[in-house]
């Protein structure tokens, strides 16, 4: 009489179980030690632990239970695993609710009205001698005094962001040239 396909199975579970058994009781403190050498942790290293055994007996063949080199290569990888988890935005905390910010930027105004018109002729006026563009001049104002970015100034004036920033740049070069000159 054969044995049914059930019956060849469960040998098969048995045999599984008693090969991870024997891997198990052959293996675990060295592993346990292994994690907590790692972590620095006991509780840690047990769970480490739980989680390499686990997934040593779903993902192993039973043959493969009594290879250590194949054992030790699994704990490496449950350790690296765990400690991708930690390290990943570790900073980031959650949050209910985005607290209110103020606005970096309070006065986004143009520079139409008189006052902002007579800081704007002022601060120039510190500055003699200066090769630059009136457009220039309103660029480098609107970033400093009134915190546009450099998209936000491509966008405004049609120009790439680049000539933007190559603006501000000689703005501020002409303007530290001119603080320094000596013959004022």
């Amino acid at each position: 009489m054969q044995d049914s396909p059930n019956a060849s199975n469960d040998k098969g579970t048995s045999a599984r179980k008693l090969a991870f058994t024997k891997a198990y009781n052959d293996y675990n403190v060295f592993f346990a030690k292994y994690f907590k050498r790692k972590t620095g942790n006991q509780q840690d290293a047990e769970d480490l632990s739980q989680e390499f055994w686990a997934s040593v007996y779903t993902t192993f063949e039973t043959h493969q239970f009594s290879h250590i080199r194949l054992l030790q290569h699994k704990a490496a990888q449950v350790f690296l695993a765990s400690l991708r988890k930690k390290n990943v935005r570790s900073f980031v905390q959650l949050m209910r609710e985005l607290p209110d910010l103020p606005d970096p930027r309070p006065n986004r105004e143009d520079g139409t009205d008189a006052n902002e018109k007579r800081i704007f002729a002022n601060f120039w006026e510190m500055f003699p001698g200066v090769d630059l563009t009136e457009t220039q001049k309103t660029v480098l104002w609107l970033k400093e005094r009134h915190g546009y970015t450099f998209d936000e100034l491509s966008v405004r004036y049609k120009k790439p962001v680049s000539t933007i920033a190559d603006w501000i740049r000689k703005a501020k070069e002409e303007c530290a040239a001119s603080a320094n000159r000596e013959d004022l």
